[in-house]
């Protein structure tokens, strides 16, 4: 049997508070579900994020749910230590749930720290809901470092 590459997903499994027009970094919260781990990438006693096992090329992606509100922006991202390393910013949705979704590829160290980042404008405090599908942090190990990825074309990307 072939030996899993590196990869984790953990989703958060309470709602949060979000002020207006405000930077925040949510933790993972010390009762997040593991989804699977198969690294040590989740420490329970650090959920500020995750953690890089294992130097490479990942997958990173985040998964969010803002509560209904019509007013102004929506902005969910990827951190890795102080760097917001991918964003998306949208107009609120109208007087619905905004589902957000961001993913990248990143080469990493080990010991890099992945961190979700989220940002609203809707006048007032709003909610970032928990659910089945959200907020999930996920990074997955694609290649070693160095390694030039291969289109589906069967040619080398530059």
């Amino acid at each position: 049997m072939a030996a899993l590459a590196p990869s984790c997903s953990i989703l958060r499994t309470s709602d949060g508070t979000i002020g207006n027009n405000t930077d925040v970094y949510p933790s993972l919260t010390k009762s997040a579900t593991v989804e699977w781990d198969t690294d040590g990438f989740f420490d329970s006693d650090s959920p500020d994020g995750i953690t890089i096992p294992v130097a490479g090329v990942y997958l990173l992606d985040l998964s969010f749910c803002w509560a209904a509100n019509a007013t102004g922006w929506r902005s969910i991202g990827i951190v890795v230590g102080s760097d917001l390393v991918v964003r998306e910013r949208i107009p609120a949705p109208g007087n619905a749930l905004c589902m957000q979704q961001v993913s990248c590829m990143r080469e990493l160290a080990a010991n890099d720290v992945v961190k979700m980042y989220c940002s609203q404008t809707s006048g007032g405090n709003l909610s970032m809901n928990a659910n089945a599908y959200a907020p999930r942090l996920a990074a997955t190990w694609l290649c070693p470092t160095g390694v030039m990825p291969v289109d589906m074309m069967g040619g080398v990307s530059a």
